[in-house]
């Protein structure tokens, strides 16, 4: 039997095909187990199995499982909980089912996990109120996620701010020709 110390360890450093049967679905119950004792991280975890399916562990695909164990992750504010938010951003955006792709709930998720410091997700929520894509078009709100992924050393956030600060060309344009120069 896998104690608690060495499951993530196993799962992640041997490869599955040297476990007995006995230690693979040890991984999987030890793993739901923490995760509804309130663990975060072994929700998380829990979620990335679902969503991906991992055959040597005999657990097949499943979005709708996936969903719960990253909510309760996501819930739980903690360290692991903005990948799970990011991931249910993803998941409600239709990159792994058309089928489940809810704008509203995107961004609610993404902006979930920029405000728990994934700074690269600021920034894709920004460009998502900027593009109007999944959501209402909003320069005001695209700045301010940059702005919140900027803060959060992330440079892609820093740049597109500076892009929608940036004096519109035509302003430049206009001064040159007045001033002679800029």
């Amino acid at each position: 039997m896998v104690n608690k110390k060495t499951i993530l360890g196993l799962f992640f450093l041997t490869p599955l095909f040297l476990l007995t049967a006995g230690d693979r679905l040890s991984i999987l119950e030890e793993t739901a187990s923490l995760c509804e004792q309130g663990s975060s991280s072994e929700c998380y975890s829990l979620g990335a199995l679902h969503l991906n399916g991992v055959s040597d562990l005999n657990i097949s695909k499943n979005t709708s499982s996936a969903i719960l164990a990253f909510k309760k992750s996501c819930d739980a504010k903690s360290e692991k909980s903005q990948k799970a938010c990011a991931a249910l951003g993803g998941i409600y955006s239709g990159y792994y089912d058309e089928h489940l792709k809810n704008g509203e709930k995107a961004i609610e998720y993404f902006g979930q996990a920029c405000l728990l410091g994934a700074g690269e997700i600021c920034y894709s929520v920004g460009t998502l109120y900027l593009s109007g894509t999944s959501t209402t078009k909003s320069q005001p709100l695209a700045k301010e996620y940059y702005l919140s992924g900027c803060m959060l050393k992330d440079e892609k956030s820093c740049n597109a701010l500076d892009d929608l600060t940036a004096p519109a060309p035509s302003l430049l344009k206009h001064k040159e020709d007045v001033n002679g120069s800029v």
